[in-house]
């Protein structure tokens, strides 16, 4: 940013921390309700994904429903 209300705070020269700033449009998240179901899936997947990179599984196909559909059975097994 390039602004001249940012390079300085009270006297305090801001420009090496202003140089790195993001416009908001890059830091921004899209609007998505957090619910449990949701935060749990997407973790989950994202679990699984990095688990079958590091075992040398990219070549196997994977299947987000069928892995959801695992992760709710253990749920409930936990559950009971």
């Amino acid at each position: 940013m390039k602004h001249a209300a940012f390079s300085t705070l009270e006297d305090i020269d801001l420009s090496l921390l202003t140089r790195f700033l993001c416009p908001e449009s890059e830091v921004k998240d899209e609007e998505v309700p957090w619910t449990w179901d949701y935060l749990y899936t997407s973790i989950c997947t994202e679990l699984r994904e990095e688990w079958a990179l590091d075992d040398g599984e990219e070549d196997e196909q994977y299947d987000p429903q069928a892995a959801t559909a695992q992760d709710d059975q253990r749920q409930r097994s936990i559950a009971a």
